[in-house]
């Protein structure tokens, strides 16, 4: 990301995606710990998931979270719940595709970081289709 004036470096220390490797419509539980290296206000965290296929793209709002003001060079945590992940009207051939997981964060209409995680989308066996979300810090 180039830095522009005003807008923070983000460090990211650890995701934590859970659970994993589940259903795809299971709970998700998304933890990002990190620091900015300058303070921001009107903080916002929007999380979604997308599916992409040759001009065919799904985006799919999971949620947000207002996060107020976030101090400088001081530890912090995103936390994000949904209890299911309602893929409901979206083609399960584009859901077999690779898709992301976005966390983006705001201060005010301002981007400040995007964070993608990779997911794979699979059918087992008995045709109940499964997520596995890839952590890009690993």
């Amino acid at each position: 990301m180039a830095e522009a004036e005003g807008v923070p470096n983000v460090d990211v220390s650890s995701i934590a995606v859970s659970p994993n490797q589940c259903a795809i419509e299971a709970e998700l539980d998304l933890k990002i710990d990190f620091t900015l290296d300058k303070a921001i206000s009107n903080s916002v965290w929007e999380i979604k998931y997308i599916v992409d296929y040759t001009n065919k793209r799904k985006e799919l709002v999971m949620g947000k979270v207002e996060a107020g003001d976030y101090a400088a060079n001081t530890p912090h945590q995103l936390q994000f719940n949904v209890p299911t992940v309602d893929v409901t009207g979206i083609r399960e051939s584009l859901l077999l595709n690779v898709g992301l997981l976005l966390a983006v964060l705001y201060t005010g209409e301002e981007e400040v970081i995007q964070i993608s995680m990779m997911t794979q989308v699979t059918k087992t066996f008995d045709g109940k289709l499964h997520r596995n979300i890839f952590n890009p810090l690993e």
